[in-house]
């Protein structure tokens, strides 16, 4: 879990994508190893409760996309959920 305050989706998704692109750079020519991440945003929006269940589906969500990637829940399934 990485918490990012005052963080929108958008600012989230860059982030993530630095994080798996460098384990991937550091990892992949020493192992073959990738990192798929889930990300979730409550930036802005009174739809708190649901945040690491999202982020979970979309990490589950990456995975069967093919792996190595950044899956974003939206903000719409975020308010969906509460």
């Amino acid at each position: 879990v990485l918490v990012l305050p005052d963080t929108d989706i958008e600012a989230a998704a860059i982030i993530a994508e630095r994080i798996r692109h460098s384990i991937e750079n550091y990892l992949w020519a020493h192992s073959g190893i990738t990192v798929s991440l889930g990300i979730a945003s409550a930036y802005k929006t009174p739809c708190l409760e649901s945040l690491a269940a999202l982020a979970d589906a979309a990490l589950y969500r990456a995975k069967s996309h093919g792996r190595n990637r950044v899956e974003r829940a939206s903000n719409f399934d975020l308010c969906a959920a509460e």
